[in-house]
């Protein structure tokens, strides 16, 4: 089974939807600041956009006049949805492409190549990357989003309670109509959502993730050699280095943007909080415990033994009592969900702290292709 594409098939469905209007805008030109794209580095330039969902996202970036703007995708009610939300650019150069991400091909290269929400959770999302990233041209930019088993530990844990609350056998709408009531107060402290709940629970709680997680790490290594860290939501790489020393190897974009987020795992856990910078050796062990949750939910949806919660008592216990110092909210929080998870408590008014437990989920990520040696050369010749 292929991640994404053939659940959305099967249930014809698109759970991406959001309203288009001055908010939607306002968050799109505020995520592209952050990546370094301001608006008039996209007008006029060609752009690939590879999953773009019911194109919401793509009717702001047509806002910005691409002169070339291709999407691809192989959802038939997501291309569909698309095709209606960029009806009017059409007197812009718009190709929407009806294919598998990882089979698309083309001589054609971007200036700008997006990726939302689609490379996490591929069978091999680092390959994946690296397909995506290979249709930008010489200086180009990528786009693209990363999770990693801390950023949506939060998440999992309501995958958890839900498989407790709306067993994977019922059907896909029985297990929504139970899950609504429950999670409903939950996303109701999220001040920007801006998705209905249902589409948040056919995307987050009842889709079936297939393949591993990538992070923001495994991103910027899965890439290095051919391109550097360029920008990112949230912010998270801090250099206070001299520009003037930053020449040849002494540049080291990837390595710093490494060394920063191996810093900032207990940032990525819990939104209300901003934590301190800690050592990279707790980020990486706070990353191991979470992805022990991660992985028995993965495996246990897969072999039909996902109906005891009592299963995941000991990963999701471990992270609470890594944090407990660090994050004294942040693991009553997670000391709710292990009650919710044993029937302890009935709903969301007997916790209250994990309905506003929610991670960073996703972070966005942007990078800058290499230019080649020769051209690098004759710039350096044309200075002199």
């Amino acid at each position: 089974m292929r991640p994404f594409v053939d659940y959305y098939r099967s249930n014809d469905i698109s759970p991406v939807a959001q309203p288009l209007d001055a908010r939607h805008a306002s968050r799109r030109d505020s995520l592209y600041r952050e990546l370094g794209l301001a608006p008039v580095l996209i007008r006029g330039k060609h752009v690939i956009e590879f999953g773009p969902g019911s194109g919401h996202n793509a009717a702001y970036t047509a806002s910005l006049g691409p002169a070339r703007y291709v999407l691809v995708d192989a959802n038939p009610r997501g291309l569909r949805e698309t095709a209606a939300n960029l009806a009017p650019f059409a007197h812009l150069d718009i190709t929407i492409v009806d294919a598998l991400i990882e089979s698309f091909a083309t001589d054609e290269r971007f200036e700008i190549v997006l990726a939302e929400n689609v490379i996490p959770t591929q069978h091999e999302p680092a390959a994946f990357l690296r397909h995506v990233a290979s249709f930008a041209g010489p200086g180009g930019v990528v786009v693209c989003t990363t999770a990693d088993a801390v950023s949506v530990f939060a998440e999992s844990g309501r995958r958890a309670l839900a498989q407790r609350l709306a067993p994977i056998g019922l059907p896909l709408a029985e297990r929504v109509e139970r899950l609504r009531p429950v999670f409903a107060p939950h996303v109701a402290t999220l001040a920007g959502m801006s998705r209905t709940l249902d589409d948040w629970i056919l995307d987050n709680v009842t889709q079936p993730f297939l393949g591993s997680l990538i992070g923001a790490v495994e991103a910027i290594r899965a890439l290095d050699g051919d391109f550097e860290i360029y920008g990112g939501s949230p912010h998270v790489l801090v250099d206070w280095r001299w520009y003037k020393d930053l020449v040849g190897d002494a540049r080291r974009f990837n390595e710093r943007a490494i060394e920063a987020y191996e810093t900032q795992a207990l940032n990525l856990l819990d939104t209300r909080e901003t934590f301190a910078a800690h050592d990279a050796a707790f980020g990486r062990e706070l990353q191991a415990a979470a992805l022990m949750l991660f992985q028995e939910l993965q495996r246990r949806e897969a072999d039909g033994t996902a109906g005891d919660p009592a299963a995941y008592r000991d990963a999701i216990e471990t992270v609470r009592a890594l944090v407990a110092a660090r994050a004294p909210h942040t693991a009553a929080a997670i000391a709710e969900l292990l009650r919710q998870l044993d029937g302890e408590t009935n709903g969301p008014d007997d916790a209250q702290n994990l309905a506003a437990f929610w991670g960073r989920g996703t972070q966005y990520l942007s990078f800058l292709r290499n230019e080649p040696a020769d051209r690098v050369g004759a710039t350096s010749a044309a200075l002199r």
